[in-house]
Parts: structure tokens; C-alpha cells; sequence
């Protein structure tokens, strides 16, 4: 169980247009572990 998880989902809920610039950060993220694999 992560309190920090929570927070984050909180935080979120609180500020809506945050929502686009977090979503980007994973996809970049997965971008960079995908290409590296390969």
C-alpha cells in the first residue's frame, strides 16, 4: 500500500489541467524503455 500513490491520484483530482503534462511524462518514459530494447 502507497500513501505516495494516494497523494498523487489526490493531487490530480485537485488539479485537472495537470492531467496533460503528467500523461506525457509515462509515454516519454515508454518511448525511451521501448527503444532502448530494441
Amino acid at each position: 500500500y502507497d500513501d505516495n500513490h494516494l497523494e498523487w491520484v489526490y493531487r490530480l483530482y485537485q488539479e485537472p489541467w495537470r492531467w496533460r503534462r503528467m500523461m506525457a511524462l509515462p509515454k516519454f518514459a515508454l518511448r525511451a524503455l521501448v527503444h532502448s530494447r530494441s
